[in-house]
């Protein structure tokens, strides 16, 4: 999300919300890859595009 664009960095709790009210939890990198855990250098793709 561009930080350059006025109220950007305002809007960013109103958006974090709405989304956690709409099911969606919100973790780090780490914890999303947990339990192996990041490895420096590693990339890690798995999207539809990667496909």
């Amino acid at each position: 999300m561009p930080l350059i664009v006025n109220g950007t960095v305002a809007a960013i709790p109103g958006i974090i919300s709405g989304l956690q009210v709409r099911g969606y939890t919100f973790v780090t990198v780490t914890r999303l890859l947990a339990p192996a855990g990041p490895r420096p250098g590693e990339v890690y793709r798995d999207g539809p595009l990667d496909r």
